[in-house]
């Protein structure tokens, strides 16, 4: 029954693996090896505390019975033996998975000590601490928890130009952030699929080359640390709702030694298409910083609370104070108003960096 569970559940929740796409039939009794996985959970110690035991695992999906309330405290190890660097996404439980025998109740939490896109080295091992609570007596067979790590890969990955979506024409006429002083005039080059004389990309690759220039007001523009000091104002502000995460939007009129317009549209007028973006700080690393980037035609007001293709790039300030592309990954975001950052503090329609996740929509 393990087993069966754990296809189905790796299955849905491909990201990180190969995809399963034909339909699986299980017709009597069946027993199988369990695959190899390039990143697995290889202890759980000990194997059973308080009102949860451990019954197995694999790869990093966690199967456990629950019988009774409490919590219940562990130590897992999770080994990477893939050729290639991991980093931690997010935790997956059952009522994500949607799996039909897996517990999908709220009685049962978990929290553990995993970083976001905390690093896991070829070769190399990851240990954390996972608590499990029952707040009431639950009776659950199949307690699932998918502990997601996906491989980090470079800009290689992000579109550069050479075969633009066709769905997704240059708007001259970016939507600003709703206040004052937010007309702009966009002057944009629509046929660029090529590296121009200043290296600079035509999509999402360009679009991050630009961000790490020493253009003015980039962030390796020697002379100004406009981003970086206003992503900061972001996570500081107390006009910031708890729930809206720390960002600066791209096109911000009201920051501390210029604006974010001026910025995106320079940025913009070597791309193929227009896009948006926003810069998150990291509240753990005052020298990273998070890019999202979309399509500015995704982001409208009949996307709102759907999800469409978001890039996250991480970027990370070296110790001669040079910032360089230290992660990319393609995933989706959930479309909405959120708090944009800069001096007004006020809202924007843009993608929700806590709503994040790895996987194109």
């Amino acid at each position: 029954a393990v087993f069966v569970a754990a296809i189905l559940i790796l299955a849905t929740l491909g990201v990180g693996y190969a995809q399963l796409t034909d339909n699986l039939e299980i017709l009597g009794n069946a027993e199988a090896n369990p695959p190899s996985y390039p990143i697995y959970i290889s202890n759980v110690n000990p194997n059973a505390s308080g009102c949860v035991t451990v019954k197995g695992n694999i790869g990093t999906v966690l199967f456990a019975s629950i019988n009774g309330s409490g919590s219940a405290s562990f130590t897992v190890t999770v080994e990477n033996r893939s050729g290639k660097t991991y980093v931690f996404e997010r935790v997956i439980d059952g009522a994500e998975t949607d799996v039909d025998g897996v517990y999908q109740g709220t009685d049962v939490t978990y929290s553990c000590d995993l970083q976001a896109l905390q690093e896991i080295p070829d070769n190399g091992t990851l240990t954390f601490n996972l608590q499990i609570t029952a707040s009431r007596t639950v009776q659950a067979e199949n307690y699932v928890l998918k502990f997601n790590f996906i491989e980090k890969t470079d800009t290689d990955v992000l579109p550069d130009g050479t075969d633009p979506d066709p769905e997704g024409p240059v708007d001259p006429n970016p939507e600003p952030d709703p206040g004052p002083g937010t007309d702009t005039d966009t002057d944009t080059d629509s046929g660029t699929t090529d590296p121009g004389d200043d290296g600079i990309h035509g999509d999402f690759l360009g679009l991050v080359e630009a961000l790490l220039s020493e253009n003015e007001g980039c962030l390796n523009d020697e002379n100004s640390n406009l981003i970086y000091n206003a992503v900061l104002e972001s996570l500081r502000s107390n006009k910031r709702p708890p729930e809206d995460a720390p960002i600066l939007h791209c096109h911000v009129n009201s920051v501390s030694g210029g604006t974010m317009t001026d910025i995106a549209n320079r940025a913009n007028e070597k791309l193929s298409s227009y896009l948006h973006f926003i810069f998150e700080a990291d509240p753990d690393n005052s020298h990273r910083l998070y890019i999202y980037m979309y399509y500015e035609y995704d982001c409208t007001e009949e996307n709102e609370g759907k999800e469409i293709l978001t890039y996250k790039q991480v970027v990370t300030r070296q110790s001669n104070g040079t910032w360089i592309a230290d992660g990319t990954y393609i995933g989706r975001a959930t479309v909405g108003y959120f708090f944009a950052g800069g001096k007004n503090g006020k809202d924007a329609r843009t993608v929700n960096a806590y709503s994040w996740k790895a996987g194109a929509p």
